[in-house]
C-alpha cells in the first residue's frame, strides 16, 4: 500500500515535471514582426520632385495657350491708329474703283483709281463716323496713261472743301488733309479745264491712310 503510494506520487511528480516543462515549450509563440507596406511607382533616386506649374488668371493669351488675338479681331486699327481708308466700305462710288497702280515709277498696291479719264467727275464717298484726325494718301497720273493732260483732285468734308490739289503726269504728290470731326468724307478727280474730253487718263489716289 505504501509502495502503491510512492509509486504513484513518483508518476505524478514527473508527469507533473514533464507538463510544466511541456506547457514552457508550447507558451504564446513570439510576435512576428509586421512587413512594412509596398510602395508604389518608381523607386526614391533621391531627386526632389518639381511641382507642376500652373497658370495664373492674369496670364496672357499665350499661356493659356489661346492665340493672340489679331487686328481684324480687336478692331480695325484699334493698336495702331491707323486705317487703310479703303478698309471702310464706301458710301458712294462713281467712275472709281480699288486697284494698284504706278505713279512716278513708284508702285502702289492699294489705290483708288479714277477711270474716268478727262472726261466725267469721279468719285467716292465714306462714312469717318468723326473717328479720325488725318487723311494721307499720295495723287498722281498713272504711268501707264496714254495721255498727260492734267487732273484736279479735291477733299471734300460734310460738304466743305478741305484741300485741293492739281496733278500732272509723271510726278507724285503727297496730300495730307485735315479730317477731325468729318462725318462723310468726299473724294472727286475732275478735269482742270472744261475744254476736251480724253479717256486715256487714269489718276491714282495711292496708300489712302486715316490716322488718330
Amino acid at each position: 500500500m505504501v509502495a502503491g503510494g510512492g509509486t504513484y506520487a513518483a508518476v505524478h511528480y514527473l508527469d507533473a515535471g514533464r507538463t510544466g516543462t511541456a506547457a514552457s515549450q508550447d507558451g504564446p509563440p513570439p510576435a512576428t514582426p509586421t512587413p512594412a507596406p509596398e510602395t508604389t511607382g518608381a523607386p526614391d533616386t533621391g531627386a526632389t520632385a518639381t511641382p507642376t506649374p500652373t497658370s495664373s488668371p492674369s496670364g496672357s493669351a499665350e499661356e493659356a495657350g489661346a492665340d493672340p488675338a489679331s487686328p481684324s479681331e480687336s478692331g480695325a486699327g484699334a493698336d495702331t491708329g491707323e486705317l487703310p481708308l479703303t478698309s471702310l466700305e464706301a458710301v458712294e462710288m462713281t467712275n472709281m474703283e480699288q486697284g494698284s497702280a504706278t505713279v512716278d515709277t513708284e508702285p502702289h498696291e492699294d489705290a483708288l483709281l479714277a477711270e474716268a479719264g478727262f472726261c466725267f467727275v469721279s468719285s467716292v464717298e465714306y462714312n469717318l463716323a468723326r473717328e479720325w484726325a488725318t487723311l494721307r494718301f499720295v495723287a498722281g497720273i498713272t504711268d501707264v496713261s496714254a495721255d498727260g493732260i492734267p487732273r484736279k483732285v479735291t477733299v471734300h468734308g460734310d460738304g466743305e472743301l478741305l484741300t485741293s490739289k492739281t496733278l500732272n503726269f509723271g510726278s507724285a504728290m503727297p496730300v495730307s488733309v485735315d479730317v477731325s470731326g468729318v462725318l462723310r468724307l468726299r473724294l472727286e478727280v475732275t478735269n482742270v479745264d472744261s475744254d476736251g474730253c480724253s479717256s486715256d487718263v487714269v489718276t491714282a489716289l495711292a496708300e489712302p491712310v486715316l490716322t488718330k
